[in-house]
């Protein structure tokens, strides 16, 4: 697997950027709990971070609020130089269509709707975005014979390995050609043989996209250009 990834390209809008952002849960109580405080991050189109820090101390906060997924207590998170602002009541809706629209997530489970085929899985996906049911299905078909699965297509979730199952979800992150690929311990249910060809193809396939990866797994770390830990509630360069 390659170690590095693409040089960045530093003339172009930021894939991702979370400018001081800070996380406060319960932050009405006495005893509220910051996990985050003025944390800062910058990933430009191919350019690839993994982020290893301790179980517990924010790293799946992060990638939601990277993602949108979670309003920040303070500070700004734009997506290609887009940003929903966290005062306005539309910052739900407005998050909705940018993420949509700029991002991937993987997770550590692949979340797959047990009544859909693979096709049907990652198609939804593309539907979300107001593709037709026929664009999406070509667009499906086409993701998954990327991730080598087009023998497959209409199988559903109970009928597929852990490893094919990881693979219909990374498609299905992927169809809408997203600026940006959130993972979150993306190969945490595969056993050790499986992580490293799964993660391979993720990487791969994201050659030209900012990737942002939360794992433990030093083998994977390894394989990613920039290093990230977080430590004292910011986001700092580790070696």
């Amino acid at each position: 697997m390659s170690s590095r990834s693409p040089p960045p390209q530093t003339g172009s809008t930021a894939a991702l950027v979370l400018d001081k952002v800070s996380q406060t849960f319960d932050s009405q109580s006495a005893t509220g709990l910051q996990v985050l405080d003025e944390a800062s991050l910058t990933l430009r189109k191919g350019e690839k971070a993994a982020l290893s820090a301790p179980s517990g101390s924010g790293k799946s906060t992060v990638l939601h609020i990277a993602a949108l997924l979670a309003k920040p207590s303070a500070g700004k998170v734009s997506l290609a130089g887009e940003s929903p602002d966290p005062r306005k009541k539309s910052f739900q809706e407005r998050a909705s269509f940018l993420r949509a629209r700029h991002v991937g997530f993987v997770y550590q489970f692949h979340h797959l709707l047990d009544e859909f085929s693979a096709q049907d899985n990652v198609a939804l996906a593309a539907r979300i975005l107001g593709a037709t049911p026929e664009a999406a299905r070509t667009r499906a078909r086409e993701m998954l014979y990327r991730v080598d699965l087009k023998d497959r297509l209409h199988h559903r979730p109970s009928q597929l390995s852990g490893g094919e199952r990881q693979r219909v979800a990374i498609a299905r992150a992927l169809v809408n050609d997203p600026s940006l690929l959130l993972a979150d311990e993306p190969t945490g249910n595969l056993d050790a043989k499986l992580r490293l060809s799964v993660f391979e193809l993720m990487m791969e396939m994201c050659e030209d996209r900012a990737v942002l990866v939360a794992t433990h797994d030093e083998r994977l770390v390894r394989g990613v250009g920039r290093r990230l830990t977080l430590r004292e509630k910011k986001i700092v360069p580790t070696r």
